[in-house]
């Protein structure tokens, strides 16, 4: 079962992002899923159920290089995606990080009161 429909799914290694990607693939979605685990069983799992439907990656979102790779990666295979779910959480968060959600916050809040 096949729709023409693409998706990435980050995270994808258990719970929440494991989840949306079975989802999508039986829904005939052609799954681009990256996780950080470099051998995952569900994964190999579901490559066998769904063939030729998941595209499964190694991501670390804290890396540069990896997600350049993943985007790489998706790029070769696909001109589109109907669906980006970032589901993948950042090991660290820097000092610029920390500063602009605190604006943010600001902003939000303070434009509230207005």
């Amino acid at each position: 079962m096949s729709n023409n429909k693409t998706a990435c799914v980050t995270g994808t290694d258990r719970g929440i992002g494991l989840a949306i990607t079975k989802s999508l693939l039986r829904e005939g979605y052609m799954v681009y899923a990256g996780g950080i685990l470099e051998h995952n069983a569900e994964m190999d799992l579901l490559a066998e159920q769904f063939p030729n439907q998941l595209q499964a990656f190694v991501l670390d979102v804290g890396s540069d290089e990896s997600v350049m790779n993943a985007a790489s990666l998706i790029k070769s295979k696909t001109s589109k995606l109907d669906i980006l779910i970032n589901n993948a959480p950042r090991s660290s968060i820097t000092r610029f990080e920390k500063k602009a959600d605190v604006s943010l916050f600001y902003i939000l809040v303070g434009s509230k009161r207005i």
